[in-house]
């Protein structure tokens, strides 16, 4: 046991030193000494690094903190031991091509004519199409326009370092000068899959309209990935080059990427799909489509969520060019903290043990590490009941930025045996393992052992269809992903002869990858028309079914039927560029709700959206004719907050400022948009303490001040005065010769008057005559020695008052005009 225990120091000290991901080491013979990695690392302190080693990186990515790297084996194990490194993965990964009436179940053809209530007809221009595939039949008529000169813009081509794109340092770059002029030299070398995918997308059917594409007016940039390696950086860097050649031409960009990978998280969280991600949100104007996959049919997905009490296993067949068997799963942060999982050898009939059980706790003896240093590795020998070595344990584990990749290699030379993979205790975890989609050891799927023979059976975890769908970008809630159904269940070919190819129409492939992501995102997006499908073929293609496969091609001979999701996902490519025709400023995920929005349901599939089919199948001229509208959708807090608004614009969100919104009111705040209930109501009146009318109750002035006049204002007394409004306590009651005698001594005559009044003194002393209104407002002054003639004629008709005053004494009479 000590020796063992010696064995196992030994062999753990060893590998931590040089810890990395096995599958490195694995495909290190297919790269050689450059080989592809994302990385993810502080930006600045990976370039410094790369200055002290120039020979030893090459990077055509650079997006943010994230990397696309070429470099050696040796290299990717220092960089793991770096601060400033965050996260390395993968980047050689399996690359798959994920490969008429296709306008009628679209609905395209309204949007062509631009049919009612379309104000136009939309064919896709002033949009760019991308097309990062395998290559491009640049000589294809369907690519030119009338005048024969050329819709490819540019044409990066991975495989021939020669001319390299601006801001790229590999590869050969083709202008359209070079395809009017017909000086490139590309051809497509791997298949018609580039071609078939363009042609879906964009071809304008010149030489069969029956077989156009679906924004036949659209401008084409394409990027033929490396086909000498699978390399998930080739796809980011072709993203990228036809986003920059876009952004140059200020032109709205889709594009479409048919091909993708069933090896990774699933979760649309890894470094490849982080750094598309962030090159579609940079701007509005940009989207991207993603074929699912076409594994539906195949199973290659385990899950196991053991409870307490359970353990769930499968056994795995050693893969002879390894010297081991592989195979790696994925959990969430939580879920791996509660998982145990175990690791024996097992006869390969029966399934009976050959070596103990190696339990590990995950929590306990690797959540720690990886959390802090994010990754750690174990290697443990294997014994046997008989105490010989069956094989070496390694288990690797890292952190990844949606959750912990553990990867668990047994090296061994023995065939006699099958590996068992147990997981117990609680958490949950996913794994893809078929060794023709992924980088793993097959499972062991049959025969498998009666219950007599292995009471533990059923348990036994068998790979299912569920999460067929491709890994990384098409699980990105940013990327539309496309499923496939058919399209036409047989086609006429080149000699006008009928050919079944089979399916139902209408109904999803069987073979069209489905969701949901590992993180529970629904995928695909939307379902689109691809088996059966006629679309633009290159000519080498052509060439060699016209001599030995012609029913693949139509009766022009330029077009070959295809199918798979590969020719599902430019269609829809294709619908976004009509979009982008209508609105260019819309973002990815407006246009995404577009689509699913306005998708089509019919018999086929349900009223909720689903897995399979996702919202329905595209409809591009119900997609074009609805009315969206912009506003206050997510701000719950905002005035004019609708949660019946299509897209958000946080410019459009109003705060909320309560106040009196009523203009009556004396209060009234312009501002508010929210009564408080504070109003006042606006109360006209006199607000002068000094006039003998003030209204303490008034609040907005209005109305004539009356001033106050204060003397006698009783009737009865001597020297009552007809103008006075405030009595001041001076009246005088009884005889009082001085008023009588003015009253006698001075004359107004004629009373009523009209136009001339006379004033005559018999006092033989001067009087002063003043003429007041009803308003105690005085009129005019007078001073009559004996008498004075006055026009009256100017004064308004009414009832005035003549004050007669002599030293302090003082009488009124009243006077009429008339």
């Amino acid at each position: 046991m000590l020796r063992i225990k010696i064995i196992f120091l030994l062999l753990f000290i060893s590998k931590i030193i040089y810890s990395q991901s096995f599958v490195f080491d694995l495909n290190k013979k297919i790269y050689n000494h450059q080989y592809p990695i994302l990385l993810h690392a502080n930006s600045d302190s990976f370039i410094k690094y790369t200055h002290l080693h120039p020979y030893d990186f090459k990077i055509t990515s650079n997006i943010g903190n994230y990397f696309s790297v070429w470099t050696s084996n040796a290299e990717i194990k220092k960089l793991r031991f770096q601060k400033w490194v965050y996260q390395i993965e993968d980047g050689g990964k399996k690359i798959f091509a994920l490969s008429d009436s296709v306008r009628i179940h679209s609905n395209i053809d309204s949007a062509y004519l631009g049919n009612s209530p379309l104000l136009q007809p939309y064919k896709g221009d002033s949009v760019i199409v991308g097309i990062v595939d395998f290559g491009l039949e640049w000589r294809h008529r369907d690519f030119h326009n009338a005048d024969s000169t050329s819709r490819i813009l540019f044409f990066w081509d991975q495989n021939k370092d020669s001319v390299f794109p601006y801001g790229f340092n590999y590869g050969m770059e083709w202008k359209k000068s070079h395809f009017d002029t017909k000086t490139c030299n590309h051809i497509e070398s791997l298949s018609v899959h580039g071609t078939n995918s363009a042609g879906n997308a964009a071809g304008n059917g010149t030489m069969n309209p029956n077989y156009r594409g679906v924004a036949p007016k659209a401008d084409i940039i394409s990027v033929s990935i490396k086909n000498s390696a699978n390399a998930i950086n080739n796809i980011v860097d072709g993203i990228r080059y036809i986003f920059n050649k876009a952004d140059s031409l200020n032109k709205p960009c889709v594009i479409n990427v048919s091909i993708g990978t069933y090896d990774g998280s699933h979760d649309g969280m890894d470094i490849a799909s982080l750094m598309v991600d962030s090159l579609i949100k940079a701007k509005k104007g940009r989207a991207v489509v993603f074929a699912a996959g076409n594994a539906a049919h195949i199973p290659h997905h385990i899950q196991m969520n053991p409870t307490l009490n359970d353990t769930f296993f499968t056994d795995f067949i050693r893969t002879p060019s390894w010297g081991g068997t592989y195979f790696k799963f994925w959990s969430d942060t939580q879920d791996f903290k509660d998982l145990k999982i175990g690791i024996r050898a097992d006869t390969l009939v029966t399934l009976a043990p050959k070596s103990q059980f190696y339990s590990y706790n995950l929590k306990s003896l690797f959540f720690d590490s990886v959390m802090s240093k994010g990754f750690y590795q174990i290697n443990i020998p294997c014994i046997g009941f008989l105490g010989d070595t069956q094989g070496i344990i390694q288990i690797y584990c890292e952190k990844e930025i949606g959750g912990i990749r553990t990867e668990i290699f047994i090296q061994t030379s023995k065939t006699n045996l099958l590996w068992r993979f147990a997981a117990y205790g609680g958490g949950k975890l996913d794994m893809w393992v078929n060794s023709s989609l992924q980088t793993t050891s097959n499972p062991l799927i049959s025969p498998l052992p009666s219950v007599s023979v292995c009471p533990e059976i059923g348990k036994y975890k068998i790979p299912d269809n569920d999460i067929s769908i491709c890994s990384g970008f098409q699980c990105s809630p940013h990327i539309i992903s496309v499923g496939n159904f058919v399209n036409k269940e047989g086609v006429i070919d080149v000699d006008t002869i009928y050919r079944y190819i089979g399916g139902k129409r209408g109904e999803i492939a069987s073979s069209s990858s489905k969701g949901p992501t590992r993180k529970g995102l629904m995928k695909p997006e939307i379902s689109a028309p691809g088996g059966g499908t006629f679309a633009a073929v290159d000519f080498n293609t052509r060439a060699s079914f016209l001599i030995s496969n012609r029913r693949k091609l139509d009766v022009s001979s330029y077009y070959s039927v295809n199918g798979g999701t590969s020719m599902s996902a430019p269609v829809v490519a294709g619908a976004i560029a009509l979009i982008f025709q209508k609105d260019k400023n819309l973002s990815h995920s407006e246009i995404a709700y577009l689509i699913r929005k306005n998708a089509r349901r019919d018999s086929f599939l349900s009223f909720v959206e689903n897995n399979t089919y996702g919202s329905g199948k595209l409809n591009v001229f119900q997609t074009l004719k609805y009315n969206y509208r912009f506003g206050c959708k997510l701000d719950t807090s905002a005035f004019n907050y609708d949660s019946t608004i299509d897209f958000h614009r946080q410019d459009s969100c109003i705060a909320k400022v309560y106040g009196c919104t009523d203009t009556a009111s004396i209060n009234y705040n312009s501002l508010a948009n929210i009564d408080n209930g504070t109003c006042i109501k606006k109360r006209y009146g006199i607000m002068d303490t000094a006039c003998i009318n003030y209204d303490n109750l008034a609040n907005v002035s209005g109305g004539i001040c009356i001033a106050k006049v204060y003397g006698c204002t009783d009737t009865n007394a001597i020297n009552y005065n007809p103008i006075a409004n405030m009595n001041d306590g001076s009246c005088i009651y009884g005889a009082w010769s001085i008023q009588s005698l003015l009253n006698s001594k001075v004359k107004l005559y004629p009373n009523p008057a009209n136009q001339i009044l006379n004033i005559e003194n018999f006092l033989n002393k001067d009087v002063e005559i003043e003429i007041w209104s009803l308003l105690s407002q005085k009129i005019s002054e007078y001073r009559v020695k004996d008498k004075i003639k006055l026009d009256v004629c100017f004064l308004p008709r009414g009832l005035y008052f003549v004050k007669i005053s002599e030293n302090e004494n003082n009488i009124f009479l009243k006077l009429i005009l008339e």
